[in-house]
């Protein structure tokens, strides 16, 4: 297998990729926290018992795919077309 370097890539490849990098480290960041959130509200739906804290519960899970799907969007297959 052939391997493309970083440097071969045209600009607008090379800033799709920065891009893409950042973009999956700052949701990754965001899901990490949105799992302690899901965490933390699961515990308190549960000693409390209350259906506002369960609609919390439900808020975060819904928060939790959102940010799931974000992170895999970037992730998408690419050809080698871009290559100079």
């Amino acid at each position: 297998p052939t391997q493309v370097e970083y440097k071969d890539l045209n600009r607008e490849t090379q800033w799709y990729f920065r891009h893409t990098i950042s973009a999956v480290a700052y949701m990754s960041a965001c899901l990490a926290i949105t799992v302690l959130q899901v965490i933390k509200a699961s515990i308190i739906a549960y000693k409390v018992r209350k259906w506002i804290h369960f609609a919390v519960v439900f808020e975060t899970i819904f928060s939790f795919i959102s940010i799931i799907c974000s992170v895999l969007n970037p992730l998408t297959d690419l050809s080698c077309d871009f290559v100079r």
